[in-house]
């Protein structure tokens, strides 16, 4: 009775290894989900198709040639030319760049998703004589982000002092430079 009950555990301990090998082999040569498949068209002709299936179903000729040309959004391009972010202090000045009295710099110290964080950020910069002030941001695909800076600041030296306060305190901040949106 022994014997037939290694043996009957011996078979079914190769079956279920025989049966793994070939799901991993079948699996292995299978493509990839999570890989994005190659299209066969080109990106024009995949994009046209859709506009003219909608423009022939409802009755439209020719499409909607605004729709094609005008782009969805354009917060995207606004976006990069409101902010930059700068080099530090001497490294700054090492650029050559000085501030000019138009220009309005900022230190970012944080930027957070929860509103509360933002805030016991500020009430730290607060209890530290650094006056802060947070802006809530809706970035489309990362949700509502909350933004911690102080500033704004005209002169290089004001900046250097306050940044050189805050890494005293464990505080690591960002230079960022606002631009106008205005004309």
């Amino acid at each position: 009775m022994g014997n037939r009950l290694v043996l009957g555990l011996f078979i079914g301990y190769a079956l279920g290894l025989l049966s793994a090998m070939g799901m991993w082999m079948m699996l292995s040569s299978a493509p990839s989900p999570f890989i994005p498949q190659e299209r066969s068209g080109t990106g024009a002709e995949t994009a046209a198709d859709p506009v003219q299936k909608n423009a022939s179903a409802s009755g439209i000729e020719g499409g909607s040639d605004v729709r094609r040309d005008r782009p969805r959004f354009e917060f995207y391009k606004m976006l990069p030319d409101a902010e930059e972010q700068l080099p530090v202090g001497q490294e700054f000045r090492q650029a050559g760049r000085q501030p000019s009295s138009d220009d309005r710099y900022f230190l970012q110290a944080g930027s957070f998703q929860s509103s509360d964080e933002a805030d016991n950020l500020k009430a730290k910069l607060a209890m530290l004589g650094v006056e802060a002030s947070v802006q809530s941001a809706d970035l489309s695909e990362k949700g509502v982000w909350h933004r911690v800076r102080v500033g704004p600041f005209t002169s290089m030296d004001d900046i250097d002092r306050v940044r050189a306060s805050l890494q005293q305190n464990g505080v690591q901040s960002s230079l960022m430079k606002a631009h106008d949106s205005a004309p």
